[in-house]
């Protein structure tokens, strides 16, 4: 079901997510999907310490926090890699920078924004108590920077859908191709005013269908050009 890449690059987190046990029960429109199941938080006063941290290392609260919200499984790198053709990335929220990471590793030139780098400031979506650490550079940036690189595809992972954080960095953005990784309109990241940008100025050009989910997470990988299709 997955396709390994011939070159070397290292993915920690899918290294550990791989090998996890599947969703037994799974909807037919995920069959072709590996769907991990989401482990609980565990409450340590119930665990021995060897229990609980054990436990903690299938956590997907903890793996989102330390690495990514989206599971970065190497044939979907390949994927997006073929669909941006050569085109250089601007990643705008990108928390860990692990996505960026994973797409530098294959060639990709990627500029990396957040508003709170995770080695600079408390970042609400990757907390220091899960110990995140940076794994590409990542510089201190909101929407804004969007309207600084027209010639860059836009790559949006996981956007919170609490504020208007993805549709400002949408609007902000000039150039004519987008990435977006999240829960379409309804779920829990964008907002629906974000939705109704990109249904109106945007038409869908790609989708991996293969992109892997957490057990009930309904996330997607699909690129965007900007107009009419």
């Amino acid at each position: 079901m997955f396709v390994r890449l011939s070159l070397v690059a290292v993915n920690p987190y899918w290294e550990i997510v791989k090998d996890l046990p599947e969703e037994k029960w799974k909807p037919k429109w995920l069959e072709n999907r590996f769907v991990p199941e989401s482990f609980p938080d565990i409450n340590p006063k119930t665990y021995t310490p060897d229990d609980f941290l054990e436990a903690q290392k299938v956590s997907r609260r903890e793996l989102v926090r330390k690495y990514s919200w989206a599971i970065p499984e190497p044939g979907v790198i390949e994927w997006l890699v073929i669909q941006l053709a050569g085109k250089p990335v601007l990643e705008i929220g990108a928390g860990t920078g692990y996505w960026a990471w994973q797409l530098a590793q294959h060639g990709v030139d990627v500029i990396a924004y957040d508003l709170y780098p995770v080695t600079e400031k408390e970042n609400d979506f990757h907390p220091k108590v899960h110990n995140p650490q940076e794994f590409y550079p990542v510089l201190r940036g909101s929407v804004e920077v969007g309207s600084c690189y027209p010639e860059r595809a836009l790559f949006l992972c996981w956007p919170p859908y609490a504020n208007s954080f993805a549709h400002d960095a949408l609007e902000a953005y000039h150039g004519d191709t987008l990435v977006f990784c999240g829960e379409e309109w309804g779920g829990c990241t964008g907002g629906d005013d974000f939705f109704e940008l990109l249904a109106k100025e945007w038409h869908e050009v790609a989708r991996n269908d293969n992109h892997p989910q957490w057990s009930g997470i309904h996330d997607e990988l699909i690129v965007y050009q900007r107009g009419t299709a």
